[in-house]
């Protein structure tokens, strides 16, 4: 079964399966600024406090990465590479 899920989702699932069982992609952005231009994209009217929630909301996201199994970089224009490399994941687990 494939889920997407937060951090905080993630954490909750841990909580009730074996790690044998589960394996958690992280999916990230290259960096911040990248992340920030690519919701200006998609909501271009985005409040500065909007914004700067969704930011905080990332760094937190962010600072616990380190809670799944893999992480697989989101690299402007490379979707297919992306998409390529969590499959790679999923057929060796």
């Amino acid at each position: 079964m494939i889920r997407e899920v937060d951090i905080q989702g993630l954490i909750s699932i841990k909580e009730k399966l074996a790690p044998e069982i589960l394996k958690a992609i992280f999916i990230a952005p290259p960096d911040l600024e990248t992340l920030q231009k690519r919701i200006l994209r998609r909501q271009p009217q985005i409040s500065t406090e909007e914004m700067e929630r969704r930011t905080t909301s990332a760094k937190k996201e962010l600072a616990q990465k380190n809670l799944a199994d893999y992480e697989v970089v989101r690299e402007e224009g490379k979707i297919e590479e992306m998409v390529g490399e969590g499959e790679g994941i999923i057929e060796r687990e």
